[in-house]
């Protein structure tokens, strides 16, 4: 029973067309899966680019800023340029990583999206494919069992949940800080006097104390203080002073400027830990005294073992966390609140340079055969500001002018660490593999997938709830990514609360596929493909964690949570991905060069085949 509502482009990869072009990217006449060879690369470093779609990289090559030899024009004119590299469906990115990793599709691997539900385990509770166990062995595995060492740092699967997510060392990609940012008004009427700092021009410095409370523990506080620091008889509040809990002294911080908090708490496994934040005053109000301040979230490194997180931290400091995509939305919105495009900027290209510090302290102190990285930098910029669609909610000139700028120093900071991460390499013995796992597209509107199952009586909403949800006992649940859905069946005997019969099964997906299927937004089509579990054979995403229904929606549209709102509302973040992947939006890019790498150019590669890369150049001499 396919449902298809445009037409769809069918792509197809011829196998041995695909194993011979793996093989001609190593030096050489052939694989070497048989006979003992010489190691061709000492050390294989992999970067993935989270995001870096073929059309961007194309823009990129074409820019003079990044005509560095070290970066990617090196690579196109000396190893491996592939132009397109064919992402897996759906285009998200723990799909596309497993793909990469273990060189199987979606149907062997079992990761069928980013969120879904686990076969045998209750469609109501979801499973991450970040944390899911790939069901084939992947490069890292392959490596080990060679007896080689890997190593990671936030490469997406690999972060110790199960022996096979595990390598010799590691960074792994925190889940979500341990208390959130948030924005405070230190306002004059809420001070207190502090005599002790000097009494310039008349003005007594103001002093106010922040909270910091760690769930389960006692609260932390740091101090702030505003005062007139120049005696040059203008009468203004001038010098900030900051104090955090374990510091002793107060310490001045330049107006506007960020600045780092530390405090102590616990991690997960209860062992005590030191956490940071990065705060900054986004406004100073020099005649009144107050101040507003963006207090950051604070995170904690997760690293192993622990002597590698000793050194990170002594040696780079604490994990700066992700960029602030909440409050940044808030300001698209309203420009008095939340944080402005340069402080998100500046977070973002903070975090690019903390993974950048990581590599570089890891390839220059450790022993390694493979490490494999990652940078999600580029993705989470795009997602909170890919804005170039009149329809989008926030559009305009003006504010497409200042993303398309911002961007441009994102790009600038993530060639920059692919330049770094090449000449930190001894370039002879030492091979570098820059991939992306899928491109992005503009997006619109949002759909309410939950919601619109309620409003065709497949469903029962949760009610008291912020964001609304689907009861247990609904006939029809959903687990949504992006713009796909895995709509599944509460069925007899699978699910705990089952009571959907065989019988049903076909009218229950019949209503479900229709509803969705009739969804437009201003004339235009929301759905592009629905396909049962049977037919997404063609998609190679037939398998028991899939839903029973897979609903693909058209580029422009993703969906949302719950089922409290519209059915239909403008997407408060103008980038996704996920989409089917004939789209050249969503079409990934591959460079390699160094020991082991033939120069080449490929117009298309199946991402399938970075595995078999990987593999080849890490194949030692067999006894």
């Amino acid at each position: 029973m396919a449902v298809e509502t445009s037409a769809m482009r069918r792509r197809t990869f011829g196998l041995v067309g695909a194993v011979i072009l793996a093989c001609l990217v190593v030096q050489g006449s052939g694989c070497r899966s048989s006979a003992p060879v010489q190691a061709e690369a000492d050390r294989v470093v992999v970067f993935s680019i989270d995001g870096l779609g073929a059309d961007m990289a194309r823009e990129w090559l074409e820019e003079p800023i990044v005509r560095n030899p070290a970066g990617l024009p090196g690579y196109v004119k000396r190893g491996v340029f592939v132009r397109r590299l064919l992402p897996v469906d759906p285009t998200l990115t723990a799909v596309a990583h497993a793909a990469m990793a273990t060189g199987q599709l979606p149907d062997q691997t079992g990761i069928v999206s980013n969120v879904f539900r686990w076969a045998g385990e209750p469609a109501g509770h979801p499973v991450s494919g970040f944390d899911f166990d790939f069901e084939p062995s992947t490069v890292s595995q392959f490596a080990r069992g060679q007896g080689l060492q890997v190593g990671v740092i936030a490469w997406p699967g690999v972060d110790r949940n199960t022996p096979g997510r595990e390598a010799d060392f590691g960074v792994e990609w925190p889940a979500s800080p341990v208390i959130g940012s948030t924005i405070e008004w230190l306002v004059a009427d809420n001070a207190i006097e502090n005599d002790r700092f000097p009494v310039n021009d008349g003005i007594v410095a103001k002093q106010w104390t922040v909270s910091i409370e760690f769930p389960g523990q006692d609260l932390q506080e740091f101090g702030v203080i505003l005062y007139d620091g120049e005696k040059d008889e203008r009468g203004r509040y001038d010098t900030v002073m900051v104090r955090g809990p374990e510091d002793g002294q107060w310490q001045p911080i330049d107006s506007f400027d960020w600045f780092p908090v530390h405090a102590s708490g616990s991690h997960d496994s209860g062992h005590p830990q030191g956490f940071g934040a990065w705060c900054k005053v986004l406004e100073l109000d020099r005649h009144r005294g107050s101040i507003q301040l963006y207090r950051g979230a604070f995170h904690g490194l997760q690293a192993y073992p622990e002597k590698l997180q000793s050194e990170l931290e002594v040696n780079i400091g604490f994990w700066p966390g992700v960029p602030d995509d909440q409050m940044l939305r808030e300001w698209w919105v309203d420009s008095t609140r939340g944080v402005d495009l340069e402080t998100y900027l500046e977070q973002v290209i903070r975090l690019e340079e903390w993974l950048a510090s990581a590599r570089k302290f890891v390839i220059e102190n450790h022993e390694f055969d493979l490490l494999l990285c990652a940078s999600p930098t580029l993705d989470r910029f795009l997602h909170s500001n890919l804005l170039v669609d009149e329809r989008q909610w926030t559009y305009s000139p003006g504010r497409a002018f200042a993303a398309r700028e911002a961007g441009l120093k994102v790009t600038l900071t993530v060639h920059k660490a692919i330049s770094e991460l090449w000449t930190g390499l001894n370039q002879q013995a030492d091979a570098l593999v820059v991939v992306s796992s899928h491109g992005m597209a503009p997006v619109h509107d949002g759909i309410r997938a939950e919601r619109l199952l309620v409003e065709a009586e497949l469903a029962l909403p949760v009610e008291d709830h912020a964001i609304g949800g689907l009861l247990p006992s609904s006939q029809v649940l959903v687990q949504a990514s992006g713009p796909v859905a895995h709509i599944y069946l509460n069925l007899v005997g699978r699910e705990p609360l089952g009571h959907v019969v065989e019988e049903e099964s076909d009218e229950l997906l019949r209503r479900a596929a229709r509803a969705f299927a009739d969804l437009e937004v201003d004339g235009e089509a929301v759905v592009e493909r629905i396909v049962t579990n049977e037919e997404a054979a063609e998609l190679s995403l037939s398998h028991p964690n899939s839903g029973d229904l897979i609903v693909f929606l058209n580029p422009g549209f993703s969906f949302l949570y719950g089922t409290v709102g519209p059915l239909v509302e403008a997407t408060k973040f103008y980038g996704q991905h996920g989409y089917l992947s004939h789209h050249p939006e969503m079409h990934g890019v591959l460079f390699a060069r160094g020991a082991g790498v033939k120069k080449r150019r490929v117009d298309e590669m199946p991402a399938t085949d970075v595995s078999v890369m990987l593999r080849n150049l890490l194949q030692r001499a067999q006894n």
